[in-house]
């Protein structure tokens, strides 16, 4: 009777505690510090979206004009959806919050499409997908793309649908015409979210091509109007999801030009300088998939790609997608995280199913905890980062605290928020009491822009305090940065190119006339009772993985 209830009890606990346990922390994971930041908009994505909210205006009459947000480096469908929860819940919930609600939630989905994949490419218990899925939950750039009011959680989420669905069909569990319908829905939705997404099409057309005998002709015929069919689907829902892209033809292909041109490196934008010189495939190696993935994921993810049967069509899928999905974006000038977006997801999944096989062969379920743990601490530490104040809250609040009244405070410019900013941590009074005053110089034309030198000089003997916001200038314009994935001889071209960059840090860290006093910095990290057990320096990553939520920020004062 007592073993009868025993077995009764863990069947329970397995069947509801441990799902229970397990939505709990990925909402958690993804939901925890959601206003990050606000009021401020220190995301220059997230602040091009809430302007395009904005310009949703149909208050003084119905027109169809007043639906156009007039932004087209993304879809218009999120930022319908963020301008409808800022409706339901009546501007209670501000664009910036609405933006992060879509992404958390489609990360949240994401994990449920990307357990039911693992399920169909290994044979794991319920109880053990659980633990191989924790996986899902605590990797770093799941965690941070669902706390960016953004479009790539939902990308990602597009990813996962589509590739869960190839699985289905060629398992023979989903009907052709099933899968065409949803793929085409899923794809259209996707390229109406970012045009970007259309790569994601290479999922459905590998699918066919390798689940059919191409040597057949009817078979050749069936995967291409099949393929047609998901095309026709596609576009419907693309116009449905981004109706203006068709509408304003013209400033549509204006803005796609724009983004391509940044993306080749035809346009050398500032925001841009952190790709000079860095290597395809090895930049991504070094400074996007250690901290993106965390290197335990990562060596999962490369050994599954690796020793993954080469005779299962499924996988084989998985790797061609992969390869289209990385490749093109590795060439690309611009190597920003985001762009591996859909990568992501179908990388992850094959670190998963290499590690449900192994958690297969353990037989000690202590054992197998212990490895889970060691997985998922990177995620776990990267979750500290919207655990506390936002960085720039702590920095304002020492500088209120400590900067004298009426002092000079020089400082970059293009870091979206200057410091010091009135937040939470401040109290009202003691900041509008204070008053700076602030030189938001432009570093990024000195060398171009001549008047520019003897404006620095000035403001550099006025400068009671300079901060240094981010590593934007010092890391893209000197050697002072320890950088890897760049050509061998990348400080010498910067030393050539940016000569008065060069000197004005010679000057600042050099010269005497400033010491260092503090700085401020956010990075992922695991505590116990108050004290660091273990920290990750990440400031050497792709820059926006850092300058966006947990820049570093460093204060001198002259001597």
């Amino acid at each position: 009777m007592v073993r009868h209830n025993y077995i009764t009890m863990k069947r329970k606990f397995n069947s509801w505690v441990i799902p229970f346990l397990f939505i709990a922390l990925l909402v958690y994971t993804r939901f925890v510090g959601l206003d990050w930041g606000m009021p401020y908009p220190m995301h220059p994505d997230e602040r091009n979206m809430v302007i395009g909210i904005y310009t949703i205006n149909c208050e003084a009459g119905f027109t169809f004009d007043c639906l156009n947000p007039k932004f087209y480096a993304y879809g218009q469908l999120p930022l319908y959806v963020a301008h409808g929860i800022m409706w339901a819940s009546k501007a209670l919930i501000p664009p910036v919050l609405a933006l992060r609600i879509i992404s958390a939630v489609a990360s949240v989905a994401m994990v449920f499409f990307l357990m039911k994949s693992v399920r169909r490419l290994v044979n794991v218990s319920h109880l053990r997908l659980y633990l191989v899925s924790t996986l899902f939950i605590f990797t770093p750039v799941f965690i941070q793309f669902a706390h960016f009011g953004t479009t790539e959680s939902a990308l990602m989420l597009a990813a996962s649908i589509l590739i869960y669905l190839s699985l289905r069909f060629m398992q023979n569990t989903l009907s052709s015409r099933s899968y065409i319908l949803c793929v085409g829905i899923v794809l259209g939705i996707a390229v109406g979210v970012k045009v970007s997404a259309l790569l994601l099409a290479s999922i459905p057309f590998f699918t066919y091509s390798i689940h059919f005998n191409r040597s057949e002709e009817k078979h050749v015929l069936y995967t291409l109007f099949s393929l047609f069919r998901i095309g026709v689907i596609m576009m419907v829902f693309f116009i449905i999801a981004s109706h203006y892209n068709i509408i304003d033809f013209q400033g549509f292909i204006h803005s796609m030009n724009y983004e391509s041109s940044v993306g080749t490196g035809e346009y050398r934008a500032f925001y841009t300088r952190s790709f000079e010189y860095a290597i395809p495939g090895l930049f991504q190696l070094v400074n996007v998939f250690p901290f993106a993935l965390g290197f335990p994921v990562m060596l999962l993810g490369l050994w599954g790609c690796i020793t993954l049967s080469w005779k299962r069509a499924e996988y084989n899928i998985i790797r061609i997608i992969l390869l289209l999905l990385f490749v093109p974006n590795a060439l690309l000038y611009a190597k920003w995280t985001r762009f591996l977006a859909p990568f992501f997801p179908l990388f992850i999944l094959m670190a998963a199913v290499s590690y449900a096989q192994i958690v297969n062969k353990i037989k000690h379920r202590l054992i197998a905890i212990i490895i889970a743990y060691i997985i998922v601490v990177p995620g776990v530490a990267f979750l500290t980062i919207y655990q506390q104040p936002d960085v720039r809250f702590k920095a304002s609040a020492w500088i209120y605290e400590h900067v004298p009244n009426d002092s000079f405070i020089l400082f970059e410019t293009a870091n979206v928020v200057d410091v010091p900013i009135p937040n939470p941590l401040v109290d009202q009074l003691v900041s509008a009491a204070l008053h700076y005053q602030t030189d938001s110089f432009n570093y990024y034309d000195l060398d171009t822009m001549p008047e520019l030198e003897t404006d620095l000089k000035e403001s550099m003997d006025k400068a009671d305090y300079i901060i240094v916001p981010s590593r934007r200038v010092f890391a893209n314009h000197s050697c002072r940065a320890n950088l890897w994935g760049y050509q061998h001889d990348r400080c010498e071209k910067l030393e050539a190119a940016y000569p008065l960059v060069n000197r004005y840090y010679d000057e600042l860290l050099e010269s005497g006339r400033f010491e260092y006093v503090t700085s401020f910095s956010s990075y992922p990290r695991i505590e116990l009772f108050g004290k660091t057990l273990i920290s990750f320096p990440d400031e050497q990553a792709e820059e926006t993985w850092t300058v966006f939520d947990h820049p570093v920020i460093r204060i001198y004062k002259k001597v």
